[in-house]
């Protein structure tokens, strides 16, 4: 599949929101309750229920029973109610340590999902938590990540797969420099604010590659409150789809396998409509492409040095971006010694 033409006469209407590094009509309340969504405490209420039920409750079997349209089990309607009633109680301590009553809080929010479309796109991120359909997803790719680890270990270890297996990539990276990146791209302050506040400095979030040399590249990793993310890259010389990541973002990639094995880099065009035909435009610079790049360390096949930046194509300008380590956990699949 090869990449669409950028058509210029579409640049009014896919100019990206510049990121604001303010939004001066969000109330204190609103602002405290974004903070409360992405929360260490609620993301560890999350994380350890769904760790704790997924496997024996048979979530593994969810793409089964979609697909023969049985339903699903009466009891994962009742976990998913006992999940929504352990969220409920901390939002309950949320409004009494802020002194708003619930109706209250619900009001101000209904009213800034009205006016402010920056808010709009951070809440979900808190919805998502007592949906149902979500509650069913992580609960399905916590109960297979040990078949998906098993996967890992058999593909890894050989001479052409230096990457499949389990790795963990840390937080201690220079989180200005992160910030400054997800600006360049129009990310806007609230969601910048976001994700410091999930990406605390020592934290770490916990992953599985699969590599298949010349096919593919699928990466799952847990962030938490914000679930799993399981992205696949397709191996091909043209951009080809990827709707992985996060939320609703259409974009294609191209995988360029490094020369000698020990490394990669994907190369992102985002595009405004699901057809992928209407690339992104920054009103001062135009079109860009997303740089990502993976590599072993020389002399440890441990340790992964990832980047990204973007690069504008029109003047061939590349931002400085912001890099981080991926640490291959011991032990798990594909480690090496």
């Amino acid at each position: 599949m090869s990449e669409s033409k950028y058509d210029e006469s579409k640049e009014e209407d896919s100019k990206e929101v510049d990121g604001d590094d303010a939004l001066s009509d969000l109330d204190p309340i609103v602002e405290a309750f974004l903070n409360f969504s992405y929360s260490s405490s609620l993301g560890d209420i999350a994380d350890s229920f769904v760790k704790e039920n997924a496997e024996e409750a048979g979530f593994s079997e969810r793409t089964r029973y979609d697909e023969s349209g049985e339903g699903h089990p009466l009891s994962w309607s009742q976990l998913h109610r006992e999940y929504c009633e352990r969220i409920d109680c901390e939002l309950t301590s949320f409004c009494s340590d802020n002194g708003v009553a619930m109706n209250e809080l619900f009001e101000k929010l209904e009213e800034v999902l009205e006016t402010n479309k920056h808010v709009a796109d951070a809440l979900p991120g808190f919805v998502k938590l007592t949906s149902y359909e979500h509650f069913c997803s992580q609960m399905e790719s916590q109960a297979t990540l040990a078949q998906i680890k098993e996967e890992a270990e058999d593909l890894g270890g050989g001479v052409e797969d230096l990457f499949s297996g389990e790795w963990n990539g840390l937080y201690n990276f220079d989180r200005n420099a992160r910030d400054a990146a997800l600006k360049e791209v129009g990310v806007p302050w609230v969601l910048r604010k976001m994700v410091g506040t999930l990406m605390k400095k020592e934290g770490k979030v916990d992953g599985v590659v699969r590599y298949i040399p010349g096919e593919s590249l699928n990466r799952r990793f847990n962030f938490g409150i914000l679930g799993q993310q399981n992205e696949t890259y397709i191996i091909s010389d043209d951009f080809e789809d990827f709707n992985g990541g996060f939320g609703k973002i259409h974009m294609k990639a191209k995988v360029l396998p490094d020369g000698d094995g020990r490394g990669f880099t994907v190369l992102l065009h985002r595009f405004k409509d699901a057809a992928k035909t209407i690339r992104f435009v920054n009103s001062e610079k135009g079109v860009r492409v997303g740089i990502q790049k993976h590599r072993l360390n020389d002399d440890d096949d441990n340790v992964m040095v990832c980047s990204e930046c973007v690069k504008y194509e029109k003047s061939g300008e590349e931002t400085p971006g912001w890099s981080y380590e991926m640490h291959r956990v011991q032990g798990g699949g594909g480690s090496r010694k």
